[in-house]
């Protein structure tokens, strides 16, 4: 994260949080920092990837603690999908994250963002 993402208006933008995601948990954090954050709806009963029919299962993860460290543009343009980068720069642990379809909860969250849409 960068002061000039922190910065950024992101009122126009909607975070949907599946509720037993534990991968999310830093979400808060985030949006505290921002100066206009997104508003966020929180997914009842649900786990990370609950509107991907056909993907249940159990995946390790690395989880990266980005909301403590503010980069610099230079820094963070250095960052990219590997670990030995990510890790010096933020903390890190090592988790099992459940994905769980929700049928219910997909189909409601759909129309949500369909009714979104609609309103642009």
């Amino acid at each position: 994260m960068t002061q000039e993402l922190l910065d950024q208006d992101y009122s126009n933008t909607t975070v949907i949080i599946a509720q037993n995601d534990i991968w999310c948990s830093d979400y808060r954090e985030f949006a505290s920092q921002c100066k206009r954050p997104p508003r966020k709806w929180v997914a009842k009963d649900c786990y990370h990837g609950f509107m991907i029919p056909g993907k249940e299962k159990t995946i390790p993860i690395v989880k990266y603690v980005t909301t403590e460290n503010v980069l610099s543009w230079g820094q963070f343009n250095t960052l990219g999908p590997n670990h030995e980068v990510l890790k010096s720069y933020f903390d890190y642990t090592w988790l099992t994250i459940k994905l769980l379809y929700n049928e219910k909860e997909c189909i409601m969250y759909m129309n949500k963002i369909l009714k979104e849409c609609q309103s642009l």
